[in-house]
């Protein structure tokens, strides 16, 4: 018993720091490249001007992460480790966004149908692995670190991971852009890179130590079927309620960013290599998200983060809104959007670094640790509902525009987004606070 002790890692211990840090880092560079509201957006719109096959992109990326979160905490709920849950999935969802990106890359000439279901297919695929070894992940991080350290592993590997992703932001637009690299040869290089370093994220796996959970607690399993005992915590605790209910009327505001570089694209008429330069806005947002959500977490805890995370949800499509009643092309107008929708990707950029530092480790330190996983998969499932946000977005989009509303429709879009993300916002304001010690 002595001996396995020896070989258990001690809390905050350098190596993990060192495999946890470099895992997010070299995830969120692979990430910037595959960025679904600027990089596959635009992918899918070479193939397809159908608004709502279009909408279909961003809400597979979201559902398939989101949606499998329960089915994922069930897996690792009584387990004390759980590396395998973690390394299992990554190896079986990868290979077909590889093969995807081969295909691009080699000029596979294929009929766009074929390369819109293939794509989709990968996001799928690449997501539930994602979702399923998240739920591990995050698990481990929770045992191998203190609160303190766990913030700052979050905040480091994203900022790293953010300077390097403006890098990734460049060449996106430079291989985007560039004349000499026609479709789909300049799409399959972006998504090879993107794949070379998901996969140097997945070799971090083989250099962590895992700290077991303590057996204890974690045999201690709920009674009855796992949906009742998840239907039983949500019916009893306030904070993981009201959480969902924050997120998920904040998330709302995905109905409108599915479509914020196609508005530009098409209404602001910007050339490809546009996408490039909101690219680097939402890379630079990443670096002031991370950095200033993960201040206000170690400053003030999570609650914080969420407060602020769900107004400036509500900023980002506000402001769309009030461009779109006056961006017209050719006027000073359009060359002020163009600034403000570098501000919206920002903002977006920056959303992605909250839900880590707020929502998620806002239920996480509600919940004890034997039911630490089933308060992750309860949130993420449930707040997975927004992501159908892209395609009603689409169909209202198509709608409008088909009734001869023109540019108009996405004034509507944008509008109604803004106004249930805003019920999010004031909700969130409302948030029960943690215990002293944990906040």
């Amino acid at each position: 018993m002595q001996d396995k002790l020896e070989h258990i890692p001690p809390i905050d211990a350098r190596i993990n720091k060192f495999a946890f840090t470099l895992d997010s880092t070299f995830f969120g560079i692979g990430s910037y490249f595959i960025a679904v509201n600027t990089v596959l957006i635009g992918l899918a719109a070479q193939l397809t001007h159908d608004k709502a096959i279009i909408g279909l992109i961003p809400l597979a990326w979201q559902v398939s992460f989101l949606l499998p979160q329960l089915f994922a905490a069930r897996l690792i709920q009584g387990k004390t480790r759980t590396r395998k849950n973690m390394v299992v999935p990554i190896l079986l969802g990868r290979p077909p966004f590889i093969i995807l990106g081969l295909l691009l890359l080699f000029g596979i000439n294929l009929p766009p149908n074929l390369f819109l279901g293939l794509l989709l297919f990968a996001i799928i695929t690449f997501m539930v692995s994602d979702s399923l070894a998240t739920a591990a992940w995050f698990d481990m991080l929770a045992r191998n670190f203190s609160p303190a350290t766990k913030g700052r592993i979050i905040t480091l590997g994203g900022i790293i991971g953010s300077i390097g992703g403006i890098g990734a932001g460049i060449a996106v637009g430079e291989i985007l852009g560039n004349p000499n690299i026609p479709f789909p040869l300049n799409y399959g290089i972006v998504i090879t890179i993107a794949n070379v370093f998901f996969t140097l994220s997945s070799s971090m796996f083989a250099v962590m130590q895992e700290r077991p959970g303590n057996p204890k607690v974690h045999a201690e399993q709920p009674k009855g079927s796992y949906l009742t005992h998840i239907k039983a915590l949500i019916a009893t605790d306030d904070r993981l309620r009201k959480a969902i209910v924050v997120r998920v009327l904040a998330n709302v505001e995905q109905m409108a960013a599915a479509f914020y570089v196609i508005y530009a694209r098409e209404r602001l008429q910007l050339p490809d290599s546009a996408i490039g330069v909101f690219t680097v806005a939402v890379v630079a947002g990443g670096i002031l998200g991370t950095t200033v959500f993960g201040w206000l977490y170690h400053r003030f805890g999570a609650l914080r983060v969420i407060h602020s995370a769900s107004t400036v949800q509500f900023i980002a499509p506000f402001l769309a809104f009030i461009l779109s009643l006056v961006a017209i092309p050719g006027t000073i107008w359009a060359y002020i959007a163009y600034g403000a929708m570098f501000l919206i990707m920002m903002i977006n950029g920056a959303l992605g670094r909250s839900n880590l530092l707020g929502y998620m480790s806002y239920v996480q330190e509600s919940a004890d640790e034997a039911n630490r996983p089933a308060y992750i998969g309860a949130l993420n499932t449930i707040a997975g509902s927004a992501a159908l946000m892209p395609v009603v977005g689409g169909l209202i989009l198509d709608a409008l525009t088909g009734a001869g509303w023109g540019f108009t429709a996405y004034t509507v879009v944008f509008g109604l987004a803004a106004i249930i993300a805003g019920m999010g916002a004031l909700i969130g304001y409302r948030l029960p606070k943690l215990p002293e010690a944990q906040s």
